[in-house]
């Protein structure tokens, strides 16, 4: 009879074990499938914070650039090479805000719906604030490229009122270089 109770019991013991292991898996599954869930839910809030970042750094960048209009339709491209990819094709009078000027390549690059590119520089209707722009990086450009070089005269070098920086060539006439060389 001990026999009997003792197989009647280890019979009932493995029914219970069975139903408590199967439901623990349909546990399990469950908890997995709202893990999935939560996983995509936080990739998509990701994905939309992404979005939201890059629009604050675009409209950043229009309310700190010149704005300016298209002159004649054309496309804005993904770097200063009209054979590069294009990321936007342009309308005539179309507004763009121009973050800066590429003086090698003669490119803007632009602010064009949302979306940073390079416009050729003849594409874009020049201003008094465009033009100034187009000078100073000439003007800084050329700056560069004089300052690259080391001087073997002892010239003095003297700061004007307003910083400029130049020396008094053999003509008696002053001649500007960059500003670097009156540091």
């Amino acid at each position: 009879m001990k026999t009997k109770l003792t197989l009647l019991l280890l019979f009932f013991s493995q029914i219970f074990f069975c139903q408590t292991i199967q439901e623990l898996n349909k546990k399990r599954d469950e908890l997995n499938r709202e893990k999935n869930s939560l996983e995509y839910k936080l990739h998509e809030i990701s994905v939309e914070l992404d979005h939201i970042e890059g629009l604050i750094d675009i409209t950043h960048l229009k309310n700190t650039s010149i704005e300016s209009k298209i002159k004649r339709s054309g496309s804005i491209y993904e770097n200063t090479n009209r054979y590069s990819s294009k990321l936007a094709d342009t309308k005539r009078d179309t507004k763009i805000y121009v973050i800066e000027y590429d003086a090698n390549n003669k490119y803007f690059k632009v602010v064009y719906n949302n979306k940073i590119g390079y416009i050729p520089a003849n594409d874009v209707k020049t201003n008094k604030a465009l033009k100034e722009k187009k000078r100073n990086t000439y003007r800084s450009k050329k700056a560069k490229y004089y300052s690259s070089f080391k001087s073997t005269s002892s010239r003095r070098y003297i700061r004007g009122p307003r910083g400029g920086c130049y020396y008094i060539n053999s003509n008696g006439n002053k001649t500007y270089v960059s500003r670097s060389l009156c540091n």
